[in-house]
């Protein structure tokens, strides 16, 4: 089994392996876009691990997480999307004090192995468009502009 925390941030996802069979730790980071999904499924697959063996934790971190977290869950990765307040009892537990990217990546994967959180389930097709929709509509809105089809200009 191989266990995987991401620290997520709006840019770059940092990420931790640990691989239960040889007790191994190995980092990555990579960009938070498809791309750096991309990035990051290749160098699990390099790790020699089926989807199926990975259980993923990370940080509900606003928006920044639902790509990620949609994306591994699509590639059958076993995703945990976890309350940042429990991870920071855990890690307090564990005697870490020092916060960074790497280290809660860190904090994460081992997370996902004692606790064995629930998993995630990402929404429905139909409700990942209407939330796609309406943050498209906030964005506008937020910008002052309005779409209208060109048939429709005058």
């Amino acid at each position: 089994m191989f266990y995987l925390g991401i620290d997520v941030a709006k840019a770059k996802l940092d990420c931790c392996l640990l691989d239960m069979t040889n007790g191994k730790r190995s980092t990555k980071v990579v960009a938070n876009s498809r791309a750096g999904l991309t990035d990051l499924l290749g160098w699990l697959g390099k790790r020699h691990t089926e989807p199926s063996h990975v259980h993923v934790a990370l940080e509900g971190t606003g928006v920044y997480h639902e790509m990620a977290a949609c994306g591994l869950h699509d590639a059958g990765l076993s995703v945990s999307v976890v309350n940042p307040a429990q991870v920071r009892a855990f890690a307090t537990g564990m005697g870490v004090r020092t916060k960074n990217d790497m280290v809660d990546s860190h904090v994460l994967a081992r997370f996902a192995m004692h606790a064995q959180p629930m998993r995630w389930s990402p929404p429905a097709p139909e409700a990942r468009i209407l939330q796609a929709l309406m943050a498209r509509r906030e964005a506008l809105a937020q910008e002052g502009v309005s779409e209208i089809p060109c048939s429709r200009r005058g």
